[in-house]
């Protein structure tokens, strides 16, 4: 179920995962993480997620037509995306697992090495704003809703929760240095 790699603390690499994702994705009211269900297939128990029909993956974007259609608007989604990925502790984000539909709507992919042992928050520093639908959501959330929805999927919760005590704190602390880093969500998410 958990395949921890050599000489890396806390890494995993599971399909249950992509699991947490979609559930700590749900807790938070967000539905950027396509459907993913628990599937068995010939004795191997593994997860299935809905296909996003229509979608190009951001590397394929980018070297299409070199940027989105709406730039700001993309932004805006990456920005939620990396404070997500931080939240989980993605270690495998890359243009290539970013999906971007017809639509300009970012659908995020590919979990399956995120939510591992470590509490250190990554990738804070390309973050150039937070939704306050998201900060209020984050807030809200209560440590036994995540332990009673995503720590089925994880063997580190401690560690998850470790870090939404640290995004918020950070989040907190960014809003006040900058009222602007706290901005009125200017698009579905």
């Amino acid at each position: 179920m958990y395949e921890h790699k050599p000489g890396v603390r806390g890494f995993l690499d599971s399909y249950r995962s992509e699991l947490a994702a979609q559930e700590l994705a749900a807790l938070l009211g967000l539905d950027n993480v396509p459907p993913t269900a628990a599937r068995k297939l010939k004795g191997k128990r593994g997860s299935v997620q809905l296909w996003v029909h229509g979608a190009s993956s951001y590397a394929d974007l980018r070297r299409e037509l070199g940027d989105a259609p709406d730039p700001p608007a993309l932004a805006r989604q990456l920005d939620l995306l990396r404070l997500f990925d931080a939240l989980i502790a993605n270690l495998d984000r890359n243009p290539g697992n970013i999906l971007v539909g017809e639509d300009g709507r970012v659908w995020w992919i590919d979990h399956s090495r995120s939510f591992g042992g470590g509490e250190r928050l990554r990738g804070l520093d390309a973050i150039g704003g937070c939704e306050r639908t998201f900060f209020a959501a984050l807030s809200a959330l209560d440590e036994a809703r995540i332990r009673r929805r995503v720590g089925p999927f994880t063997p580190y919760p401690d560690a998850l929760l470790a870090r939404r005590r640290s995004l918020l704190s950070w989040i907190a602390s960014r809003a006040a240095e900058d009222p602007g880093f706290l901005r009125d969500p200017g698009l579905r998410l």
